[in-house]
């Protein structure tokens, strides 16, 4: 009886270090992303976790539009059968008819792969010819073509600087509209001789 009693211990013993393991130093073993067919969508140089690097996508929105936006690193998660990435050292280029490119540049970005509506934050900047826009945050709409750009907002073009609390950029048309969130408060406009 006492040898039935000692054995009961022991595996109890064993169960509960087993146990303690399991939650506090076990690491769950690494989901491996595979690489598939569409390269054009997708590139990874190095794939570990849901973490890949180097990851670029080509959008094609119709024959005269397309998107491309890259990361020098980004996480990939999945929301109710959705696919969202967060992106870090982000670039992006918006190229319309007139082939004239968009380019975007932010430290970090949230990109929604089934809406392709991305939010980029933090040291933004878009440039299109001589025109640039710096601000810390910016949202692309794809659906109608726009890009609001907001909190921080400086825009330096030929001749000029202004600074605002808003400006909504048309991709398309690249026809921009500048406000102050408040109708009492101006726009700071500096003009550059």
């Amino acid at each position: 009886m006492k040898k039935i009693i000692q054995l009961l211990i022991f595996v109890i013993v064993l169960i509960s270090i087993f146990i303690f393991y399991k939650l506090y130093f076990y690491d769950e073993v690494s989901i491996k992303l595979k690489k598939t067919s569409q390269i054009e969508e997708a590139s990874s140089d190095k794939i570990n976790n849901n973490t890949i690097e180097n990851l670029k996508y080509n959008i094609i929105l119709n024959e005269e539009n397309s998107y491309s936006i890259s990361s020098v690193s980004s996480e990939i998660k999945y929301l109710n059968n959705n696919e969202i990435i967060y992106m870090t050292k982000v670039e992006a280029i918006f190229l319309g008819k007139d082939k004239q490119a968009v380019k975007i540049i932010s430290d970090f970005a949230v990109y929604n792969k089934l809406d392709n509506q991305t939010f980029f934050e933090k040291n933004v900047i878009i440039r299109y010819q001589s025109h640039s826009i710096f601000s810390d945050k910016m949202l692309i709409n794809l659906k109608n073509d726009m890009a609001n750009i907001y909190d921080s907002v400086r825009y330096e073009g030929p001749n000029i600087e202004l600074k605002a609390d808003q400006i909504n950029l048309n991709l398309l048309t690249k026809k921009i509209d500048i406000y102050m969130d408040n109708n009492l408060d101006n726009v700071e406009i500096e003009l550059n001789k």
